[in-house]
């Protein structure tokens, strides 16, 4: 229930952990990505989550498919904090798909990193 809140915050109808997703016997059969590291109440890690997005409508799962090397790369990036690479990846994420919650979120976080520090 404390990843199911987070649906809101990402924009996905489908948040799991990778514990979750490490349990799928056949990856093949779901679509997901990467959402975020986490801190959830009761644990002390953070706890990596997943988008599945084959619940989306089809257009959306069409765009997220489309989008998703340069998503799984402007995420990756990020995280070694590339800043410049992973504007560039997010940034061709939102021009192919502009409603990308994740991926806005990115952007924001992004705006925020390459601020020099006051």
């Amino acid at each position: 229930s404390r990843i199911e809140n987070l649906t809101k915050v990402y924009g996905s109808r489908i948040a799991v952990s990778e514990t979750t997703v490490l349990e799928l016997k056949d990856h093949r059969k779901f679509h997901f990505r990467f959402l975020d590291r986490v801190r959830v109440k009761g644990k002390t890690k953070p706890v990596a989550i997943y988008e599945i997005f084959d619940g989306d409508e089809a257009a959306v799962q069409e765009l997220k498919h489309r989008t998703l090397e340069d998503y799984s790369t402007g995420v990756k990036t990020y995280f070694a904090r590339d800043w410049d690479h992973a504007r560039e990846a997010i940034t061709k994420v939102l021009k192919i798909n502009p409603q990308d919650k994740a991926a806005q979120l990115y952007e924001l976080r992004l705006a925020s990193a390459s601020q020099p520090a006051a």
